[in-house]
């Protein structure tokens, strides 16, 4: 089984960690994380957010991750978030959500950014 990758969002630098797996991290009894580069501490729990790979790819081929905005055919965006056991797409109309619908085949989806490095299509 393949292991998962993760990113995360620094929410003091306003940068994004990308492509990280869990050989990087150390995971506290109190449930905190902590990512790290060697023996350096880069983010923790307080300072970032960390979201993790669906382990499906977009139609160019680019890794799909929970917070990341999808387009489909019919030009409607998505939010990629994990719900009710499952990945799911949160609708957006207008900046607002509509609801969530589960998926699997995303072939027909294309990843336009995320909801941390380009929120303003959160609005297309």
């Amino acid at each position: 089984m393949k292991q998962p990758l993760f990113r995360a969002w620094d929410t003091e630098n306003l940068q994004m960690v990308r492509a990280i797996d869990l050989s990087h991290f150390r995971f506290h009894e109190d449930g905190r994380w902590s990512y790290y580069r060697g023996d350096t501490e880069v983010i923790d729990a307080n300072s970032g957010i960390l979201m993790q790979s669906t382990g499906l790819k977009d139609r160019n081929g680019k890794d799909i991750y929970s917070e990341d905005i999808v387009k489909d055919d019919s030009f409607r965006s998505y939010v990629v978030d994990w719900y009710d056991n499952g990945w799911a797409l949160r609708e957006v109309n207008g900046g607002y959500y509509s609801g969530h619908r589960h998926f699997k085949d995303v072939t027909y989806m294309e990843v336009i950014g995320n909801v941390y490095e380009t929120p303003e299509r959160l609005k297309s």
